[in-house]
């Protein structure tokens, strides 16, 4: 599975009334439909009509192994103790946790 966050900008967001998202692709399989996973708005408390919104700027994807062995991309991390964290750019700026059937384990 690959992960992939978007930011159309703003004129685009203007035309096509369209969410910046983070998008799923199945990379393993020929002619896989993409998944939205992610689709952000404005905060509307903190912007304006008409400002900047807000875009996931970050996916991380970890196991929390802080060691030289658990550095990103040197093992195959076990999707059933590992958690999906993605930021935002402007507005409120969170950090969102992605949350599965049953949450953190």
């Amino acid at each position: 599975m690959l992960l992939a966050a978007e930011d159309r900008g703003d004129t685009l967001h203007d035309q096509l009334n369209i969410l910046d998202s983070v998008w799923a692709f199945d990379v393993t399989k020929k002619n896989v439909p993409t998944a939205r996973l992610i689709a952000l708005g404005r905060d509307l408390d903190s912007s304006p009509a008409g400002a900047e919104d807000n875009e996931p700027t970050g996916l991380h994807f970890s196991d929390g192994n802080a060691s030289i062995k658990g550095v990103i991309g040197a093992k195959r991390l076990n999707p059933d103790h590992s958690r999906l964290f993605f930021t935002q750019q402007h507005g409120e700026n969170v950090v969102w946790e992605v949350l599965g059937k049953h949450g953190p384990q």
